[in-house]
This record gives structure tokens, C-alpha cells and sequence, in this order.
């Protein structure tokens, strides 16, 4: 879990974030934060995409 750390800033600053760093952290695409178009999810879905995959449900 302590590589998972450094992502946590981007799943609770979704303005500054571009799912590639997702991908990159979880290893794993993410559909759920990284709308088609390039939209970012709201907060409320990218709490639940990490309390989904097990990882850092505390980011938020």
C-alpha cells in the first residue's frame, strides 16, 4: 500500500489529474475516474472506484 501513497493527491485533486497516473499507479485501467472525452468523475466516484479495487479508500 505504501506505493499507493503518492497517488493519493490526484485522486483527491481531481483538477490536477489525468488518469494516465491512475493507470500507472494501480496498474490497471480505470474507467470509473477517466470519462470518455477526458472528464474526470466527481470525488464521490473515485471513492468508490478505490473502496472497489481495495487501494487507498483513505485518499479521501
Amino acid at each position: 500500500m505504501a506505493r499507493l501513497r503518492p497517488a493519493m493527491p490526484f485522486v483527491t485533486a481531481l483538477g490536477a489529474f489525468d488518469g494516465s497516473q491512475v493507470i500507472g499507479a494501480a496498474g490497471h485501467h480505470s474507467t470509473a475516474i477517466t470519462l470518455p472525452g477526458g472528464r474526470t468523475a466527481p470525488s464521490a466516484e473515485s471513492r468508490s472506484w478505490a473502496s472497489s479495487r481495495g487501494t487507498a479508500a483513505a485518499a479521501c
